[in-house]
């Protein structure tokens, strides 16, 4: 992430960046507004795909 609007990339988890609702999609669904949370959460789904 180079910029506070970018999408999250952690291997295989994406987690996009939506203009319209501020915050970062999760591949559930789920809006996370916080960058480091989004952060953590798309490391701890890429830990359990790769240990998977």
């Amino acid at each position: 992430m180079q910029k506070p609007n970018d999408d999250i990339r952690v291997g295989v988890i994406i987690f996009p960046y939506s203009k319209l609702l501020r915050g970062w999609i999760a591949p559930d669904g789920e809006l996370v507004g916080n960058p480091i949370k989004a952060q953590r959460m798309a490391e701890e789904l890429n830990r359990n795909i790769t240990i998977h």
